[in-house]
């Protein structure tokens, strides 16, 4: 998993999740659809498939951080639950436009991104 330092940009909702919902989120998804159409081109609906399940992914399946690597043909994404358990949606990429960390802690959610090193 990715580690996050102070030089990356970040937004950050607090009290996002009451009664087991997400709420007031629109600002990292804005984000993340940003980031999307300007890192991987014609590929920017991938993240849309992660819009989709948002949700179960946070509140059902106990996921505590995302990592997100934009390369020009696509989206990659890698998870992590609470109990440690690290799920790969594509591979790990040592090449990438830019990339994104959101992190969830059962209350408040921040979403994190940098430049990549391509």
């Amino acid at each position: 998993m990715i580690q996050v330092n102070d030089n990356w940009n970040k937004i950050i909702k607090t009290n996002c999740c009451w009664n087991w919902e997400l709420h007031n989120l629109q600002s990292i998804k804005e984000q993340l659809l940003r980031l999307s159409c300007k890192w991987t081109e014609d590929y920017a609906s991938d993240i849309l498939i992660f819009f989709e399940e948002f949700n179960k992914y946070f509140l059902e399946e106990d996921i505590i951080e995302i990592d997100f690597y934009f390369r020009s043909f696509g989206i990659n994404w890698i998870s992590k639950n609470a109990k440690g358990e690290i799920r790969k949606a594509g591979e790990e990429l040592d090449k990438y436009i830019g990339v994104a960390k959101l992190a969830f802690n059962g209350k408040d959610m921040g979403l994190y991104w940098q430049s990549g090193n391509i």
